[in-house]
């Protein structure tokens, strides 16, 4: 039947008890209206943290790229998830969906943390290529044990291939200028960035125009260019922007951004707070830095990113586990990473590490938001932490996310999956200064109830067929993904959604 789901579940949740905010407040008239997307407010860097932009000592982390280099990515990271998705079908099994997502980024955290110079920013190439992760993955889904080592030392050799031709590119690239201009139009409510090409005609991306407008001052703040745009009517009576105006780099720069996190998808994994979180956090505990995020979906104007070589244009530091870049001595953080159990268990003890190795008289604290999956290695190293102020559990109906694809989105929310847990650890002079209370715990509580999308929201999210993965979120679900047709899609009677107008 249509809109039938079935499921492997991997990981053993919580089940906190809904108190139904959620659900009330996403029903509420006048629901759909949106606070800032980001705080522009914002300057400073936290001490021990590198300064963002293109100067100084950052040419280390912003490596040459262009969009024809970051098209060539992205058509090989198609063809990696092109190859898995082959191998499973002739075995027979059903593919487990964001088993390529979590297998590269299980991937890319090895290589990021094997160290060296040589690694490539989007494509894992170093050794080992057998992944247990992957391998339990397809175990699963039937796959014999033999067949599914195959797969992915295949997956892995593969990679490693393609991080080379990407190298080989680039030493070609070398000392010359591209020849390819990203060609952008401007619509009502979108841009469209274009890179020409003969690979499925090029490549097409998009972004709205309120997520183009925080591009660009970040890449003022940080370049320190003023970007005046030239445009001109074309003969739909659409904006073509002229590739001789002095801001033809930032969209340049735009158009790499969003092409690397395209060949991520797993928008789930990009996901975000909500901005009243944010201003909670930020009244409550200072806090002014994200630990992950990437121009698209950060709150504040300083961030932590998975890509620096793209994203320090628009303030990006460098990487969370990059000791050089990211050293914080005191200062308050929020750490949401993409849920995957190894990378949160790295990112605890890189935590822990901070805290023991901070002076007595200098606050620090991190407020870091993860899964309630209470089996897995984080969960352990989070409970026990010596650090361990508060953990506090919220339900999954009363709470949701931002999107991680909400720059190119008409709903900007999406449904959590599971329960979420927040866990606040620091160390004695952060304790002092920023206190767990009870007025912390229940402003937070209401502002993740404020991300909960709309039921009208719900509904156009199924119709599209875009929901189907959000009952597993990483957790190892395998849903059966068809389109719904609309009379299965009735939205609430009396509830009006009050959304912006449609992309």
């Amino acid at each position: 039947a249509q809109g039938q789901t079935k499921a492997w579940r991997l990981r053993k949740t919580t089940k906190a008890e809904s108190t139904g905010e959620g659900q009330v407040r996403a029903a509420r008239p006048g629901k759909a209206s949106k606070g800032q997307i980001w705080d522009p407010d914002v300057t400073a860097v936290p001490a021990g943290v590198a300064a963002p932009g293109l100067g100084g000592d950052n040419s280390s982390v912003v490596a040459l790229t262009t969009p024809s280099i970051e098209a060539l990515r992205l058509r090989k990271m198609t063809q990696l998830r092109n190859l898995l998705a082959r191998r499973c079908e002739a075995r027979g099994v059903v593919e487990p969906i964001f088993a390529f997502e979590r297998w590269h980024a299980r991937a890319m955290l090895r290589d990021e943390l094997g160290g060296g110079t040589t690694r490539d920013p989007l494509l894992p190439r170093k050794e080992p290529w057998l992944d247990k992760g992957l391998v339990e993955d397809l175990r699963r889904a039937k796959m014999a044990p033999n067949a599914a080592r195959k797969v992915s030392i295949e997956l892995g050799r593969a990679s490693a291939a393609a991080a080379e031709e990407v190298a080989a590119a680039l030493k070609r690239l070398a000392g010359k200028s591209s020849s390819k201009a990203v060609e952008v139009t401007k619509h009502r409510w979108t841009m469209d960035y274009v890179l020409p090409g003969r690979w499925r005609n090029g490549v097409f991306l998009k972004l709205n125009h309120e997520y183009f407008e925080k591009l660009k001052k970040l890449y003022e703040r940080h370049v320190g260019t003023d970007v005046v745009s030239g445009a001109a009517k074309d003969s739909e009576g659409d904006e073509k922007e002229n590739p001789d105006s002095n801001d033809d780099e930032l969209h340049r720069r735009i158009f790499c951004v969003l092409c690397r996190y395209h060949a991520l998808l797993g928008h789930g994994f990009q996901a975000a707070l909500g901005e009243h979180c944010f201003d909670v956090l930020r009244r409550h505990l200072s806090v002014e830095f994200e630990c992950f995020a990437s121009p698209l979906n950060c709150h504040f104007g300083a961030f932590c990113s998975a890509f620096p070589d793209v994203d320090a244009p628009f303030g990006a530091v460098g990487s969370f586990f990059d000791e050089e870049r990211f050293a914080p001595t005191r200062g308050s953080f929020e750490a949401n990473p993409p849920f995957i159990p190894e990378l949160m268990s790295a990112m605890t003890r890189r935590i822990e590490a901070l805290l023991s190795a901070s002076a007595a008289d200098a606050p620090l604290s991190f407020c870091i938001i993860v899964p309630g999956w209470v089996e897995v290695e984080f969960w352990e190293l989070l409970m026990q932490s010596r650090f361990r102020r508060a953990h506090w559990l919220v339900s999954k109906a009363d709470h949701g996310f931002c999107d991680g694809a909400q720059h190119q989105r008409r709903d900007r929310y999406r449904e959590s999956p599971f329960d979420t847990a927040i866990f606040l650890l620091q160390n004695d002079a952060g304790a002092e200064l920023w206190p767990a209370d009870a007025a912390l715990e229940q402003e937070l509580r209401a502002a993740l109830s404020e991300a909960v999308p709309t039921p009208a929201a719900k509904i156009r999210r199924l119709r599209d067929a875009r929901g189907a993965a959000d009952a597993d979120g990483g957790d190892g679900a395998l849903p059966v993904r068809k389109k719904r047709p609309r009379s299965e899609l009735q939205p609430t009677p009396g509830v009006q959604d009050k959304a912006e107008a449609p992309l």
